[in-house]
């Protein structure tokens, strides 16, 4: 594991974003769920080259919350998104159902040909969360194993919420 710190003013700082599409740009499938997102944000990644050439030959799954701050605009953009990269990339929404609570993720998985990476930490996927805020993360290289245990973890909890997770067209 390695832990990152996104910081403006830290010399050594690393960009939650620059990760992310190194990290795409090896893969060939990968899922994320963020409690948060923007249209400036979700552009920002998705509007990548990288991003676009990551989801021309591979998959992606993403799940966004509605509790805060992701808006109507965002949603748009999620939706227009998801047609033009058809079918490989899909976007749930999270609603949650639980009084009290708050669906407050931000994690990325990606498998690569030989191997695997989780990005966890505090960034959304908004603008700031992705460059311009103070924030940390960790990138875990996964062995085979720790990457079948992720992604059969991974289906259980998106099977346990299947009342939650809207397509994010929905109304």
């Amino acid at each position: 594991m390695t832990l990152r710190i996104q910081d403006p003013l830290f010399e050594e700082s690393y960009l939650l974003h620059e990760t992310l599409l190194n990290e795409a740009s090896r893969s060939k499938s990968g899922a994320g769920a963020y409690a948060f997102a923007s249209k400036d944000g979700i552009n920002l990644l998705f509007g990548d080259a990288a991003f676009s050439d990551f989801l021309s030959a591979g998959s992606f799954t993403l799940i966004v919350g509605l509790d805060s701050i992701t808006n109507v605009a965002a949603i748009e953009e999620l939706k227009r998104l998801e047609a033009v990269h058809r079918p490989n990339l899909v976007v749930k929404a999270f609603v949650n159902s639980l009084p009290g609570s708050t669906f407050h993720p931000k994690f990325t998985w990606f498998e690569q040909e030989n191997s695997a990476v989780a990005i966890v930490g505090s960034g959304n996927l908004t603008h700031g969360g992705l460059r311009n805020n103070r924030e940390a993360y960790s990138v875990s290289e996964l062995s085979a194993r720790d990457f079948d245990e992720l992604k059969r973890y991974w289906e259980k909890w998106i099977e346990s919420n299947s009342d939650n997770l809207r397509p994010i067209d929905d109304e």
